[in-house]
């Protein structure tokens, strides 16, 4: 995306904002159940995104790198759901990037990163998300303990290969 063009929306304004509140950021509860109207609400919202942001990009043969994507919903709390219905159903439906790829570190080093989740929270999340890649055509896990400057490296050279 070039200079002036606006940026795909993502979870980091929403973190950023939840800091600025007093008091700091609030903990997360990873045992809530999400509800089916936060699930459609977020499909919706991914959809919404994909049509008028992504697509249009794509369209004019721009490359777009999300960092967040429907997958993500594959660590939701859905008591309505089994996991491999849920999985399934992403799997399903989800429209297919050309590339995934799942950023993979130990859970202390995700929880000394980010300290919303409990380490035991964070091995839940990473064990479906690798149920879910596992099941993709071309995804891969790549190692997200070296630097970010290093990581996107990788990522740009994994992505110029395939292309």
């Amino acid at each position: 995306m070039g200079a002036g063009t606006p940026g795909l929306p993502t979870r980091r304004l929403r973190q950023a904002l939840r800091r600025r509140r007093p008091g700091g950021a609030r903990r997360l509860n990873p045992a809530r159940p999400h509800t089916v109207r936060e699930l459609l609400h977020t499909w919706l919202d991914f959809r919404w995104r994909h049509r008028t942001q992504i697509r249009p990009r794509l369209r004019s043969g721009a490359t777009v790198i999300c960092d967040r994507y429907a997958y993500d919903m594959a660590t939701w709390n859905l008591p309505r759901l089994t996991e491999q219905r849920l999985l399934g159903l992403l799997r399903q439906f989800a429209r297919r990037p050309d590339h995934t790829i799942l950023l993979d570190a130990p859970p202390e080093v995700v929880r000394s990163r980010r300290d919303e989740l409990t380490i035991a929270e964070i091995r839940r999340q990473q064990r479906r998300l690798h149920e879910l890649i596992e099941g993709l055509p071309g995804a891969l896990a790549m190692d997200a303990t070296p630097s970010a400057r290093d990581i996107a490296a990788a990522i740009a050279a994994r992505v110029r290969a395939c292309d």
